[in-house]
């Protein structure tokens, strides 16, 4: 993603939070996974970005993913 659309998709996340308590309606995310490795509030979080930011595909939104400005949108570092 370039920088106009990262920045525009800050801002977008910064209204979501403010407007729709974003962090509170991504507590209701679940799945029936026992253990998941990743937590499905990140999963989901990242799957409403990436539609938002009308990211192309799952490769495409994985690479996304690793920015560590991502990470601290869906509150999850990923393990290196």
């Amino acid at each position: 993603m370039n920088r106009p659309d990262f920045a525009e998709l800050s801002r977008f996340v910064t209204y979501a939070q403010k407007r729709f308590k974003l962090p509170l309606l991504a507590g209701g995310f679940a799945d029936a996974r026992p253990q998941p490795q990743i937590p499905s509030r990140a999963v989901g979080l990242s799957l409403l970005l990436g539609e938002v930011a009308q990211i192309q595909g799952f490769l495409p939104l994985q690479a996304e993913t690793q920015l560590p400005q991502w990470q601290r949108w869906v509150g999850y570092a990923h393990p290196k």
